[in-house]
């Protein structure tokens, strides 16, 4: 796929692929107009869909219904260091899903997660209690 990247007034961004224009902005306290998510809000809630995708595409092949699924990331960063940062997915599953599920669903976004995620410097761990991921700078 091929992203286009048009730079508009200024500090906002466009990218352009397939059908689809995404604008891009900074926030006012670094110069921005505060008009748009930045790319790096783009970059985290990327994350969260994909997560969320592999979720859905999950429980749509076994008929789970996903109406009380619940999935949340939190990006937590090192006060000391900007540049190290954890990113934390966790999703909340009904006692309605069978343990077996949870734990497939555990492995698949899990896996998912990591090959989709390998390149970038990370490690991801997966807490078995709260199934969260947790992506962090080696």
């Amino acid at each position: 796929m091929e992203i286009k990247v048009n730079f508009l007034d200024n500090l906002r961004l466009e990218a352009k692929f397939d059908e689809f224009s995404v604008i891009a902005d900074q926030p006012i306290r670094y110069k921005g107009d505060g008009s748009a998510p930045g790319p790096f809000d783009y970059f985290l809630a990327s994350s969260a869909l994909c997560a969320a995708y592999f979720v859905k595409v999950y429980c749509n092949a076994r008929d789970i219904p996903t109406d009380n699924i619940r999935l949340s990331q939190n990006n937590i960063i090192d006060p000391e260091d900007r540049y190290n940062q954890i990113f934390k997915i966790q999703v909340e599953l009904p006692d309605s899903i069978s343990e077996k599920d949870k734990k497939l669903l555990d492995y698949h976004l899990c896996s998912a997660s990591f090959n989709r995620r390998s390149g970038i410097g990370g490690v991801i761990k997966l807490a078995k209690a709260s199934r969260s991921i947790m992506l962090s700078k080696l």
